[in-house]
């Protein structure tokens, strides 16, 4: 059976604009195609990679292309770096997941920052590092430091009101 071409003018939608300040981003697991509206630049399709500087590139083009709102869609988890970079450049998200909106998170983020809180890489304000393991011996240490476990750990805030302690050598600090 031989395959009907298609006609442009005949077979698309023509739609109006709604937002001119919207983007729309393919993340896969090692590229992500991102999509602005006509007449900005005379690329409208780029590519980028999955890395963290191709994130900022990301972030950085749709900036300049005065882009304020960004719709992802994702199947796997690579959206999650990519989301949390885009929010930090100041951009509003939404994401969909196998076709499924998902709102919810991004609109508590974004609570959580008008809150006055700040999004950051843990890198850029901490050193990270491989952890020590807990053990009986480490109760003889000297020296003995708080540190944060799950039990304190809490989507928008932090119980700092029952913390564990763990010994540590001088030189693992």
């Amino acid at each position: 059976m031989k395959k009907k071409a298609l006609n442009p003018t005949h077979d698309f939608v023509n739609m109006p604009m709604v937002h001119t300040h919207a983007a729309a981003i393919d993340v896969g697991d090692t590229l992500h195609s991102v999509a602005i509206p006509e007449g900005i630049f005379s690329k409208r399709v780029k590519t980028f990679g999955s890395m963290t500087c191709d994130l900022e590139a990301i972030a950085a083009w749709l900036s300049s292309a005065s882009i304020t709102s960004v719709a992802l869609e994702s199947t796997g988890v690579y959206w999650k770096p990519l989301l949390l970079c885009l929010i930090k450049k100041g951009l509003k998200c939404i994401w969909s997941m196998h076709g499924k909106p998902k709102i919810y998170l991004v609109e508590r983020q974004m609570k959580v920052m008008r809150y006055g809180w700040k999004w950051f890489i843990l890198g850029e304000v901490s050193k990270v590092s491989g952890g020590v393991t807990k053990n009986a011996k480490r109760q003889n240490l000297e020296l003995q430091l708080p540190f944060l476990r799950v039990g304190n750990i809490y989507f928008n805030f932090l119980d700092l009101a029952e913390m564990h302690t763990i010994g540590i050598n001088q030189n693992e600090i």
